[in-house]
């Protein structure tokens, strides 16, 4: 699922991500028992993309977990969902301060309530595909 556009209002701090339509059947990863080393490399290949392409865009999505990861059964491809706490940053330095996200997948810096950024979904993703 590609992303067409991304809107920031700076008022109320809101990001709206204009997605393209997508007809297919998705399971959460949470659901998906895949069948082998082969699939799995595939599907964090499309995470590990996914990821890259929301932090170029100062996008931290604060709450990656097997639940927010859909995965088409035949195809394997994936999309990522549920963006409602993502948070915006730029150049990928900026530092972020909330408290959020899902405890099992939550990064220690959050635990310890300092300041993060970006890399926290790489830790989440982490935790996911362990």
């Amino acid at each position: 699922m590609r992303m067409q556009d991304i809107f920031y209002t700076q008022q109320t701090s809101t990001i709206q991500l204009i997605c393209e339509y997508s007809p297919f059947m998705a399971t959460p990863l949470s659901e998906f028992k895949p069948t082998s080393e082969t699939i799995i490399s595939k599907i964090v290949k499309q995470l590990l993309s996914g990821l890259s392409y929301m932090h170029s865009k100062g996008i931290v999505h604060r709450d990656i977990k097997p639940s927010n990861i859909l995965i088409n059964e035949h195809t394997f491809k994936v999309i990522i969902i549920d963006f409602g706490v993502s948070s915006s940053h730029h150049a990928c330095i900026d530092e972020i301060c909330t408290p959020t996200g899902t405890p099992l997948y939550k990064a220690p810096e959050i635990i310890k309530a300092e300041p993060y950024n970006h890399k926290v979904d790489s830790w989440a993703l982490g935790i996911t595909v362990f």
